[in-house]
């Protein structure tokens, strides 16, 4: 049972608000994509570029960077999700 499926056996009335709220976090899916894949190719050449190595090393040292700056915010994400506070949603 999808996301339909459980709006109508909660009784929520059915309409363009879903389309929308629908709408709206896909959208905010593909620009959070496409906007952290364009900043983690940014960090790659330019950490790439700042090595002065052979090609080998320097696309070994871009990959280590980008990755370890993905990994610093998927934790601080992390970390600052579970320290805020949650809010109660009321159905009425």
């Amino acid at each position: 049972m999808g996301l339909l499926g459980v709006a109508t056996a909660s009784g929520m009335a059915l309409g363009p608000a879903v389309g929308v709220a629908a709408g709206l976090v896909t959208l905010a899916r593909n620009v959070g994509s496409v906007t952290g894949a364009s900043v983690m190719v940014g960090v790659f050449a330019w950490v790439s570029d700042a090595v002065g190595s052979p090609p080998a090393a320097a696309s070994v040292g871009g990959f280590r960077a980008a990755m370890g700056m993905g990994a610093v915010l998927v934790l601080g994400l992390a970390v600052s999700s579970r320290r805020s506070p949650r809010c109660p949603v009321s159905m009425e």
